[in-house]
C-alpha cells in the first residue's frame, strides 16, 4: 500500500508541475501507420510472425515475408520509407527534449505499478515479471520512459495497462537496443537508437521503430495502433424544412474539426450542405464520411376575406386560406374557408407536399357591440303647464329622437310618446322603447286688498286670495284672508298639483316717529378727520345742524340728532362725536449734535411709544454717527412728526512730524522733531512741547489732546555703529604652509580690507599684516593683525642601486634630511636597507611635518622553481595528476605547456623552466602508470543446487568490493539463480567475469513474497515459487507467480527431482491509517512569511516535497501532503497553501443599483481584507449609503498591503407631488386637477395617466408622480363642492384729502386680495380710485367686487393786495371752490375788505366737509411798487402780496411768522431757519406721488436759484439747502410748484 500511496502522491505533483500534453504527445507524421520500421538497418523475420500495420526499412536488406504475414503496406527504400525515416528521427529528438519527472532504477517489473509521468533510467535496463501502468482514470494520461542504454525483458514479462491507461500514450525512448523476451507481452510505442529483437512467442501492442539498427523478428505477433473511428450520428432526419435544424454528433475523441469550422463534438445545422468531421486522439486522426443535409422550402400561407373584417354584433365574414395543400386554422378547423362571427386574431398554417409548413400573418376580426338604448327622465313624466321634463338617452356617439332632435337630451314640454335611436362610435345602432309624457294646465290665484297698501306704523290692511282653500301665503298663513301690519312683499300659492303663485303685493309702512342714526366710521377721530352720520330711511330729514339730507359729514365734536318730516315724524337719539388733538413728539440729544468723525450722539423721542424715525428705526432712541437731519413720527393714534434735528460731523485734527536733519546719525548726534500742531499735544515720550530733541534711537509719534484729536504717523530714529572696528580670529596667528586662518570684522555698514576684500570675514594663507576699514557715515580702521606662515621643504629619497632585484638582494634608501626622519616602515635613521617589495616614503618631524614622494621596490622570485603534484605520481591507467610550478609567471614545461599547472595522464619525466631576471629550471618529476588487475570469483560448492540451499562466492584480494547484488564484502552467500559479478577498487582494480548460479527447484519449494504478507485492503502481494518445471498452487494456479489480494494460507507444490509442498504463506489484510497535517498558522501567507506543517506522529515520513522530517517549513504556495510508511498507511488529505498578493486589487460591490431615490439605500461591501477604512470614517467591510457621492475604501490585507477602490452613488430626488385645481372647486363637474412636475409620468386613482384630469364628481383623488429617474411620490386631494362667497365692500365712497377711511370686505373664512396688493379684510385708504377685492373661500371659489372712492380736497388761497397805504383798503378773496368760509375776523363770506394791517387767516370748507387753512399779512408801512413780474404771481390764485421791507427792521419780524408751515394742494412746506445767515433748509412733503419744483426769486422777480425739479414719492420727506453766501442781504422768495398749485413764501437773508 505504501508504494501505491507514494505513486499517487507523485502523480499529483506530476499533474501539477509537469508539462505533459493531453493529446498525442509525439508527432509521428508518416511513421504513424508503421508497426515495425527501421530508418537505417536490415529487416528480417524467421518464423510465422504476424504484423498488423505497415512495416519496412529505409536503408538495408528486407526478408522474411513470407513466412511472416503482414496486414498493411511494406515500404523498403522508397519515398514513403524515406519520409517515415525522417519522422522517426524527429520523434526520437522530440522525446529527447522532454524533461524527466522521476528517476527509476534500471530494474523494472516484478509487480511494479507506475502512474503517468516522464521516467528516466540512467543505464541499460531490464523488465521482468509484470509492470502495471495505472492511468488513474484519465484516458489522456501519458507515460514516457527514457532509457539511457538498452532495454531487455525477461521471459514472460508483461506490461498491464489499467485504470484508463491508453497504449497510444505510452512511449519508450531507448538509446540502445530493444529485446523482447520469449513469451513476453509489451505495450506502447518504442523509439530505439539500436537494434530491435522480438523473440518467439512475444507480442507487441503498439510500434517498434528504430533510428539506426537492424530488426529481427522470431515468430512474434505485432498489433499496430489504429487511428480513431470517425462517424456522425444525427438527432433526427437530415431532410429539413426552412427554419428547422438537426444536431450532428461525432464519435468520442479528444478533439474535433468539422468541415464548417466548428470544434465541438456536436454541431447544430440549419443550412443545407455536406458535413464531415475529423477526430483526433492520442492514437491519431480520422475523418468521417460526409453526411448530407437538405432544406425544403416552407409554403407561404395567406388569408383572404369575403367582406369587411369589422362589423356589428350579429354580422359575420368568410376567411379563405391559400398557399398550401392542407390547412389548419387557429380555430382548429381544417377546411379551406371558415365563417367567423366572433372577434379575434385568426391565422392558418399551410402544409405543402414536402411536409413543410408556413403560418400566415394574423387577420384581425373586430365585432363591435351594439349600444344600449334607454331613456331616463330628470323627474316625473307628468308635469304642469309651463314645466317640462328632460329626457336623456343612454351614452352613445349619435342620437335621433322621434322629435327629430339629435342631442343626447331633449326637453319635453308637451304631452306625447318619445323614443330615440342610439348609435355608438362603431356605427352600430339600437332603437329604444317609447316614453310617454303628460302636461296638465296651471291654476293662478289673485290677491285683493281692502285698503291702501301704504300706511303708518300701527296701521294694517287685509289681503284676500281668489282661491278659498288649499293655499299657502308667503308669511306661512293658509287662510283665504290675512291681516298685514308690517311692510313687505306678499304672495299666495295654490298648493294643488298644478297650482301656481300669485303676483306680488307690496305693503309699505312709513318710517316711525323716531329715526336711528348710523355712523360711517369711528365717532372719535383726530383733528382734521370726519365721520358720516346717516339717518334711517324716512320721508324727509332735518338734522340738528340744519342739514336736510339723509347723511351728513361731521368734523367737529358735538351731539348730533335727526328729525323725520312727513306723515309719520320723530327725532332720533343724539349721537356724540369726539375730536382728538394731534400729538407731535420732540427730540432730545444726549450731547452736542456736532460730533467728531467716528463719534456718535443719541437722539431720543419725547413720546414713550409708537416711533418711526426718518432712518426707518422704530425704537425710542437712535444712535447717530452720520451727518444729517433727523426727525421722528408718532405712529400712534393722531400722531405727528417732530421738527428735524441736524447732526454735523467734525473732521479730527491729526498732526504731522517734521525733522531738522537726518533721522539716522552717529553716536553723540541728535535730531529735532517738531509737531505741526503748536499746542495741546502729547509726544510718545511724554513731552508736551511743540518740538523735542532726540539723541536715542526709537519710534516717535505725537497726539493732539483737544476735541476730535488724532495721532500722527510714527517717525523712526536710528543711531549708526561706532567708528573703529575690531578683528577676531578663529585660530593661531602662526601656522605651517598649507594652513589658513579666518579674520572677521565687528559689524558695520560696510567693509574694506587692506587685501581689497569687502566681506565681513576673509581667509588668510600667507604672512602679512591685515586691517579692515568700515564704510558709512561713521567710518574707521581697525588695529592691524600680524600673520606668520612657516615654510618647510619636503625631503627626497635616493637609492644606492636598482629598485628591482631577485629574492635575497637588497637596496639602501637615504633621506635628504639628516635628522628628524620617520620612514613609512617606522625607521627613524637617515638611511634604511630594503629587501622586500613595497612603497617607501619618509617624513620630517618637528613643528611642521612634510612627507616625501614614495619610491617602489620590486623583489623577483628565486631562480629555480619547484614542482608540486596534486596527488600520487604513480596511478592507474585513465587517472591523472596535476603538476604546479612554484613560480607565478614565465613558464615553459618540458611538455611544451606554458601554464603554471599542467594535467598529466601519461608516464614520463616532467620539469618546468621560468623566464625573466631570475630564470631557472626545476628538478624532474617522474610519473608512472600502474597495470590493471581483474578480480576472480571462487565458489564454495557446485553452482547448481536445489532451492533452499546456498553457495558462497568469494572475490580475489582487493582493497574494496562491490558485488552486483550491492553487497560490499569480499564473500557473499547466494541462494537465488542469477549472474553475479564483483568490482574491486584500490591498486587498479577491475570487474570480474560473471559467474552464473543455477538453482534447481528444491524438493520442498519455497514461496517468496514481493512484499509484506500483511497488507492493506485493495493492495496485493505477488507470491513466487522457487524454480521448478511445473507449479500447482493451492489457488489452482499453475504459474510460478501468482498475485494475492485476499487473506488466506497459500502453498505451492512442485514435481520432479526436488518436488514438495511449500510452507504456507499466510496473507492477512489490515485497515488503512491516513496521517493528518496540522499547521502552525494561517495557510494564506504573505510574501516572505512561512508556516510549519506537522504530520501526525509516526515512525517515518515522506512529504510531497521529498522531505522526510515530521515537520516542514513552507514559504511557497502549493498543495502539500505526507505519506507515512507502515502497515496500511496512506497519504494525508492535501493542505493548500496560498500566497497573498501584495498587489491585490480592491473592489466594491453593491447589493443593488447605485442609483436610487431619496429615502432608499444601498449596501456597499468591500472585497475581502483584514482592515477597512472608508472615506467617511467607517471601518466595517459593509456600509449603508443613503446619499450622493463618491465613496472610497482602503483595504488592508493580511500582509499589510493597502489598496483602494471607489464607487459612485447617485441619489435621485423624489418628485414634488402637489395637486392643484386649475379651476375653482365651486362646481365639481368640469374642474381640472393637475399634478405638479412637467417631465414626469402620472397614475391617478381613477386610472388616468395624464398630468391633468377633468372631474365628473366630488371625492378624494390621488396621483402617483414618477420622474425620469424612476422615483415616485404620492399625494391626494379631497374635492368638496363649495358655493361662491358673497362679495360686498362696505365703507364711505368719499374722503377728504389727507384723511383715511376703512373699506371692509365680507367677514368669513376667506382670503382677500385687494388690487393694491393688500391681503387683509379691512383696507385703510387715503387716495381716490376704484378698489377691488378678490374674496376666495377655502375651496377656491372666487368672488370679486369693487368700490369707487373719490378724494375731496379743499384749496386755500387768499388773493388780493397785501400792502395798503394810508386810508387804502384791500379786498382779500378766498378760493372759489369752497362752499363755506370762516375768516379770522368772524366773516363767513367768500371775501373780506381789509382796512387795518395785520394777519388774516381763512378756513375754507367744501361740500364734502373737507377743510383747508391759509393766512396772509397785510402791511401798511409806506408804499412799494409791485415786484417785476408781479402780475405773473397774482395771476395765480395762490400768489401772495409782498410786504414793504425798506421801512421795516428785519429783527422785528417774528420768527414764527416766517417759519410758518404752508400747505397748497397736496404739498406741505417749511423753511428754517428764517431769517437766516448764509444758508437755510427748505423742507417739503406730499401724501401722494407728484412732481415738485423749488425755485428762489429776488424782490425784482428774477430767479436766482433752482433748487429742485423732480418727483417725490407718497409721504416722502425731502429737503433742499439754499446757499445764499454769495448774495446780498435782503428779502427773497421761495416758490413751490406742484401740478397746478404754487406756494410763494419770503426768505430773509441777514448776515449782519
Amino acid at each position: 500500500m505504501k508504494v501505491k500511496s507514494l505513486l499517487v502522491l507523485t502523480s499529483l505533483f506530476i499533474c501539477l508541475y509537469t508539462n505533459v500534453a493531453l493529446t498525442q504527445v509525439i508527432e509521428l507524421g508518416s511513421a504513424t501507420s508503421y508497426s515495425v520500421f527501421s530508418a537505417a538497418g536490415a529487416f528480417s523475420n524467421d518464423g510465422a510472425s504476424h504484423i498488423t500495420g505497415d512495416i519496412g526499412t529505409n536503408v538495408g536488406a528486407f526478408a522474411g515475408f513470407p513466412p511472416g504475414t503482414v496486414v498493411g503496406q511494406i515500404n523498403v527504400a522508397n519515398s514513403a520509407s524515406a519520409s517515415a525515416a525522417t519522422d522517426v528521427a524527429n520523434a526520437y529528438a522530440a522525446l529527447s527534449g522532454k524533461t524527466c519527472g522521476m528517476v527509476l532504477g534500471t530494474t523494472m517489473g516484478s509487480g511494479q505499478i507506475l502512474t503517468p509521468n516522464i521516467y528516466c533510467l540512467g543505464a541499460a535496463s531490464t523488465l521482468n515479471g509484470t509492470l502495471t501502468l495505472n492511468g488513474q482514470g484519465n484516458a489522456n494520461s501519458v507515460f514516457i520512459f527514457k532509457i539511457d542504454g538498452a532495454l531487455a525483458t525477461g521471459s514472460a514479462a508483461n506490461i498491464v495497462l489499467t485504470n484508463s491507461a491508453n497504449l497510444c500514450n505510452v512511449y519508450w525512448q531507448i538509446s540502445g537496443a530493444f529485446e523482447l523476451g520469449t513469451n513476453s507481452s509489451f505495450q506502447g510505442t518504442v523509439l530505439a537508437g539500436g537494434a530491435i529483437t522480438l523473440n518467439v512467442g512475444s507480442s507487441l501492442s503498439g510500434r517498434a521503430l528504430t533510428t539506426a539498427g537492424a530488426i529481427n523478428l522470431h515468430t512474434t505477433n505485432v498489433s499496430g495502433i489504429s487511428p480513431p473511428n470517425a462517424s456522425i450520428s444525427a438527432s433526427g432526419s437530415t431532410m429539413l424544412c426552412e427554419g428547422a435544424s438537426v444536431t450532428l454528433t461525432a464519435t468520442s475523441a479528444n478533439s474535433y474539426s468539422w468541415s464548417n469550422g466548428a470544434i465541438t463534438r456536436s454541431i447544430t445545422v440549419s443550412t443545407a450542405g455536406s458535413y464531415s468531421v475529423t477526430v483526433s486522439d492520442a492514437c491519431g486522426t480520422a475523418t468521417s464520411t460526409p453526411t448530407m443535409v437538405t432544406i425544403g422550402s416552407n409554403p407561404t400561407a395567406s388569408i383572404s376575406t369575403g367582406g369587411p373584417v369589422t362589423f356589428c354584433q350579429g354580422g359575420s365574414v368568410t376567411l379563405t386560406a391559400s398557399g398550401g395543400g392542407t390547412y389548419l386554422w387557429s380555430t382548429g378547423a381544417t377546411t379551406t374557408s371558415i365563417l367567423v362571427n366572433e372577434g379575434g386574431n385568426y391565422t392558418v398554417t399551410a402544409t405543402n407536399a414536402s411536409g413543410c409548413t408556413g403560418t400566415s400573418e394574423g387577420t384581425a376580426v373586430t365585432v363591435n357591440a351594439n349600444p344600449g338604448a334607454t331613456i331616463s327622465a330628470s323627474g316625473s313624466t307628468t308635469v304642469c303647464q309651463g314645466e317640462n321634463v328632460v329626457l336623456t338617452a343612454s351614452v352613445g356617439s349619435a342620437y335621433l329622437w322621434s322629435t327629430g332632435a339629435t342631442s343626447q337630451s331633449i326637453t319635453a314640454a308637451s304631452s306625447g310618446n318619445y323614443s330615440v335611436t342610439v348609435t355608438n362610435a362603431s356605427g352600430c345602432s339600437t332603437a329604444s322603447g317609447s316614453t310617454p309624457v303628460t302636461v296638465n294646465p296651471l291654476t293662478i290665484p289673485v290677491i285683493t286688498a281692502n285698503g291702501p297698501t301704504t300706511f303708518c306704523p300701527g296701521g294694517s290692511v287685509i289681503l284676500t286670495s281668489s282661491i278659498p282653500s288649499g293655499i299657502l301665503w308667503s308669511n306661512g298663513a293658509t287662510t283665504q284672508n290675512i291681516e298685514v301690519t308690517s311692510a313687505g312683499s306678499y304672495t299666495v300659492t295654490d298648493q294643488s298639483t298644478c297650482g301656481s303663485t300669485s303676483a306680488t303685493t307690496m305693503i309699505s309702512v312709513s318710517a316711525g316717529a323716531i329715526p336711528t342714526i348710523s355712523a360711517g366710521g369711528p365717532l372719535t377721530f383726530c383733528t382734521g378727520g370726519s365721520v358720516i352720520l346717516t339717518s334711517s330711511p324716512t320721508d324727509g330729514y332735518l338734522w340738528s345742524t340744519g342739514a336736510t339730507t339723509q347723511s351728513i359729514t361731521v368734523s367737529t365734536a358735538g351731539n348730533y340728532s335727526v328729525t323725520t318730516t312727513g306723515t309719520c315724524s320723530g327725532t332720533s337719539l343724539p349721537t356724540g362725536v369726539s375730536v382728538m388733538a394731534v400729538s407731535v413728539p420732540t427730540i432730545s440729544a444726549s450731547g452736542p449734535t456736532s460730533i467728531c468723525t467716528g463719534g456718535n450722539v443719541i437722539l431720543t423721542s419725547s413720546l414713550a411709544s409708537s416711533y418711526l424715525w426718518n432712518t426707518g428705526a422704530t425704537t425710542q432712541s437712535i444712535t447717530v454717527t452720520a451727518a444729517g437731519n433727523y426727525s421722528v413720527t408718532n405712529t400712534g393714534t393722531c400722531g405727528g412728526t417732530s421738527a428735524a434735528t441736524m447732526v454735523n460731523l467734525i473732521t479730527p485734527l491729526i498732526p504731522t512730524i517734521s525733522a531738522n536733519g537726518p533721522l539716522t546719525f552717529c553716536p553723540g548726534g541728535s535730531v529735532m522733531l517738531t509737531s505741526s500742531v503748536a499746542s495741546g499735544i502729547l509726544w510718545s515720550n511724554g513731552a508736551t512741547t511743540q518740538s523735542i530733541t532726540i539723541t536715542t534711537p526709537g519710534t516717535y509719534s505725537v497726539t493732539t489732546t483737544g476735541n476730535c484729536g488724532g495721532t500722527s504717523e510714527t517717525t523712526t530714529v536710528i543711531i549708526s555703529a561706532g567708528a573703529i572696528p575690531t578683528i577676531s580670529v578663529d585660530g593661531p596667528l602662526t601656522f605651517c604652509t598649507g594652513g589658513s586662518i579666518i579674520l572677521t570684522s565687528s559689524p558695520a555698514d560696510g567693509y574694506l580690507w587692506n587685501t581689497g576684500a569687502t566681506t565681513q570675514s576673509i581667509t588668510v594663507t600667507s604672512t602679512g599684516s591685515y586691517t579692515v576699514t568700515t564704510s558709512g557715515i561713521c567710518a574707521g580702521t581697525s588695529v592691524p593683525i600680524a600673520i606668520n606662515v612657516i615654510n618647510i621643504s619636503a625631503p627626497t629619497i635616493s637609492a644606492n642601486g636598482p629598485t628591482t632585484f631577485c629574492t635575497g638582494g637588497s637596496v639602501i634608501l637615504t633621506s635628504s634630511v639628516s635628522s628628524g626622519n620617520l620612514w613609512s616602515n617606522g625607521a627613524t635613521t637617515k638611511s634604511i636597507t630594503v629587501n622586500e617589495d613595497g612603497d617607501y616614503s619618509v617624513s620630517t618631524t618637528g613643528e611642521c611635518t612634510v612627507t616625501s614622494t614614495s619610491i617602489h621596490i620590486t623583489v623577483s622570485d628565486s631562480a629555480n622553481p619547484t614542482v608540486s603534484p596534486s596527488g600520487p605520481i604513480s596511478f592507474c591507467l585513465g587517472d591523472s595528476v596535476i603538476l604546479t610550478s612554484s613560480i607565478s609567471s614565465g613558464y615553459l614545461w618540458s611538455s611544451g605547456a606554458t601554464t603554471q599547472s599542467i594535467t598529466v595522464k601519461a608516464a614520463g619525466s616532467y620539469s618546468v623552466t621560468t623566464s625573466g631576471i631570475c630564470a631557472g629550471t626545476s628538478s624532474a618529476t617522474a610519473v608512472a602508470i600502474l597495470p590493471a588487475t581483474n578480480p576472480t570469483i571462487t565458489a564454495s560448492g557446485p553452482l547448481t543446487f536445489c532451492q533452499g540451499d546456498s553457495i558462497e562466492l568469494t572475490s580475489s584480494d582487493g582493497i574494496s568490493f562491490l558485488w552486483s547484488t550491492g553487497e560490499t564484502t569480499q564473500s557473499v552467500t547466494v541462494k537465488a539463480a542469477g549472474s553475479y559479478s564483483v568490482t574491486t577498487s584500490g591498486a587498479c582494480g577491475g570487474i570480474s567475469q560473471a559467474t552464473i548460479v543455477v538453482v534447481n527447484a528444491s524438493a520442498i519449494p519455497t514461496i517468496t513474497a514481493s512484499g509484506p504478507l500483511s497488507f492493506c485492503l485493495g493492495d496485493s502481494v505477488t507470491l513466487t515459487s522457487s524454480t521448478a518445471s511445473h507449479y500447482t498452487w493451492s489457488t489452482g494456479d499453475t504459474t510460478q507467480i501468482i498475485t494475492i489480494k485476499v487473506a488466506g494460507n497459500y502453498t505451492v507444490t512442485t514435481p520432479g527431482l526436488c518436488a514438495g509442498v511449500s510452507m504456507p504463506a499466510i496473507v492477512s489484510l489490515n485497515s488503512f491509517l491516513a496521517p493528518t497535517i496540522t499547521a502552525s498558522g494561517p495557510l494564506n501567507l504573505c510574501i516572505g512569511d512561512s508556516v510549519k506543517l506537522t504530520a501526525s506522529l509516526a515512525t517515518g515520513y515522506l512529504w510531497s516535497t521529498s522531505d522526510t522530517t515530521r515537520t516542514i517549513t513552507v514559504r511557497d504556495s502549493g498543495i502539500y501532503s505526507v505519506f507515512i510508511p507502515g502497515a496500511c498507511s496512506d497519504t494525508s488529505l492535501p493542505v493548500i497553501v496560498s500566497l497573498n498578493s501584495t498587489n491585490s486589487i480592491a473592489t466594491i460591490s453593491a447589493n443593488g443599483p447605485t442609483t436610487f431615490c431619496v429615502g432608499e439605500r444601498v449596501i456597499l461591501t468591500a472585497s475581502k481584507g483584514s482592515q477597512y477604512f472608508w472615506s467617511f470614517g467607517a471601518k466595517s467591510q459593509s456600509v449603508i449609503i443613503r446619499n450622493n457621492g463618491t465613496y472610497w475604501v482602503t483595504i488592508t490585507n493580511e500582509c499589510g498591503t493597502k489598496t483602494s477602490a471607489s464607487i459612485k452613488t447617485v441619489v435621485n430626488l423624489i418628485p414634488d407631488c402637489t395637486i392643484i385645481a386649475t379651476s375653482p372647486l365651486c362646481e365639481v363637474v368640469g374642474t381640472r386637477l393637475c399634478a405638479t412636475g412637467d417631465d414626469a409620468s402620472y397614475l391617478w386613482s381613477n386610472g388616468d395617466t395624464t398630468q391633468c384630469i377633468t372631474l365628473v364628481q366630488a371625492g378624494t383623488y390621488s396621483v402617483i408622480v414618477t420622474n425620469p429617474s424612476g422615483c415616485s411620490s404620492t399625494c391626494s386631494k379631497t374635492i368638496i363642492p363649495s358655493q361662491f362667497p358673497d362679495c360686498t365692500i362696505t365703507g364711505d365712497t368719499a374722503i377728504c384729502f389727507m384723511q383715511t377711511i376703512i373699506l371692509s370686505a365680507p367677514v368669513g373664512d376667506f382670503t382677500y386680495l385687494w388690487n393694491n396688493g393688500a391681503t387683509t379684510q379691512n383696507l385703510a385708504i387715503w387716495d381716490a380710485g376704484i378698489y377691488t377685492v378678490v374674496v376666495t373661500n377655502p375651496y377656491g371659489c372666487v368672488s370679486t367686487c369693487s368700490k369707487k372712492i373719490t378724494v375731496s380736497s379743499q384749496s386755500c388761497m387768499i388773493a388780493g393786495k397785501l400792502n395798503i397805504c394810508g386810508t387804502e383798503t384791500t379786498e382779500l378773496k378766498g378760493p372759489m371752490d369752497a362752499t363755506s368760509y370762516l375768516w379770522s375776523n368772524g366773516s363767513t363770506s367768500g371775501w373780506i375788505t381789509v382796512t387795518v394791517p395785520g394777519t388774516y387767516s381763512l378756513t375754507a370748507t367744501n361740500a364734502y366737509g373737507c377743510e383747508n387753512h391759509c393766512s396772509v399779512i397785510v402791511t401798511s408801512q409806506g408804499c412799494i411798487d409791485c415786484l417785476p413780474g408781479y402780475s405773473n404771481f397774482t395771476s395765480n390764485p395762490t400768489a401772495l402780496a409782498q410786504p414793504n421791507l425798506r421801512s421795516r427792521n428785519l429783527s422785528t419780524i417774528p420768527n414764527n411768522e416766517e417759519n410758518l408751515a404752508l400747505s397748497a394742494g397736496n404739498l406741505t412746506v417749511q423753511a428754517y431757519p428764517n431769517p437766516f445767515v448764509n444758508s437755510t433748509i427748505i423742507h417739503f412733503s406730499s401724501p401722494v406721488r407728484q412732481h415738485v419744483i423749488v425755485e428762489i426769486y429776488n424782490l425784482r422777480g428774477q430767479k436766482v436759484a433752482s433748487l429742485f425739479d423732480g418727483t417725490i414719492s407718497r409721504n416722502e420727506q425731502r429737503q433742499v439747502q439754499f446757499d445764499a453766501s454769495n448774495l446780498v442781504d435782503g428779502v427773497y422768495f421761495y416758490r413751490m410748484t406742484e401740478g397746478k398749485y404754487s406756494i410763494s413764501k419770503k426768505l430773509i437773508l441777514s448776515k449782519k
